[in-house]
């Protein structure tokens, strides 16, 4: 598939892709959504543009995705998904924590002293990228524990460092403008959690050019309607797993078995051959 080469954000394409990944969207006056995109970053022109998503680097879009009672608004900001090299050079913990790709709820709390988001309930649902390659690999599990990966502000510099140990952020310190915004945000949004959603950017692309007729790439530790399409399909196709819309180390082993069978690379990733192949 061609994937453009650059993409504007609007408060409506948020709302159509968040409807479309089968997640929940909250389109009340002044209520917050967070959309998270990996390896995508808004130029000064403030459309947005896909990167390698090169390690220790802020190269991801976290985008405040609200309207108030005259506008609608989508705004990017430079961040990112994944913890830093110090933390993935140096956990002694099994690997740096990430976050699954999917919806997370979180509500108002504090990081370190400074206004933030915390998970809900303090609970995350995450993998720990146990050979450092910031890739979700079969035979890495989907835990759900009280790590605390919030969300906070990021440092000043392009590199991630000790900012990140597993924590969504946001770049340019606790003083920068951007962070000051979204915190504006969180204070305006409602008593009830604030959805953030974490996916890979190059799916938002995909989505704007075929809309409803694209299939995201699904991958490990994913919890949503897609996964069970993806299950039943399994099924179809005689290969064992469950069908309970949630990607653990069954439904990895399942992946693998048919990519296999159906001569396809057996790395896990349900992208367009694997759907191809099933469908």
């Amino acid at each position: 598939m061609t994937t453009p080469a650059e993409l504007t954000l609007t408060y409506d394409l948020a709302c159509e892709f968040l409807s479309f990944l089968r997640v929940g969207v909250d389109t009340r006056v002044n209520d917050l959504n967070l959309l998270c995109l990996q390896g995508v970053t808004a130029g000064e022109d403030g459309k947005l543009r896909l990167n390698r998503n090169t390690p220790d680097r802020y190269n991801d879009t976290v985008a405040l995705v609200y309207k108030t009672e005259d506008m609608k608004k989508a705004e990017p900001l430079l961040g990112t998904l994944d913890p830093g090299a110090y933390y993935t050079q140096h956990s002694t913990k099994g690997g740096a924590a990430h976050l699954t790709f999917g919806q997370h709820l979180y509500s108002k709390g504090f990081h370190r002293g400074h206004p933030a988001l915390r998970s809900l309930n303090e609970v995350n649902r995450f993998w720990r990228d146990k050979n450092g390659n910031f890739k979700p690999d079969i035979g890495e599990a989907i835990l759900e524990s009280k790590v605390g990966l919030n969300i906070h502000a990021g440092g000043k510099t392009k590199y991630i460092g000790r900012w990140s140990a597993g924590c969504i952020n946001i770049a340019g310190g606790y003083d920068g403008e951007a962070y000051k915004g979204f915190i504006t945000r969180i204070d305006a949004h409602s008593k009830k959690p604030v959805r953030v959603t974490a996916w890979r950017g190059v799916d938002l692309f995909l989505f704007a050019i075929h809309g409803w007729s694209y299939r995201p790439t699904l991958v490990m530790g994913m919890k949503n309607g897609w996964v069970v399409d993806l299950q039943r399909l399994l099924k179809e196709h005689k290969v064992s797993t469950t069908v309970d819309g949630d990607w653990r180390g069954q439904t990895s082993k399942a992946v693998v078995a048919f990519q296999r069978r159906a001569g396809l690379t057996p790395d896990g990733w349900v992208g367009g051959k694997t759907w191809e192949a099933l469908t």
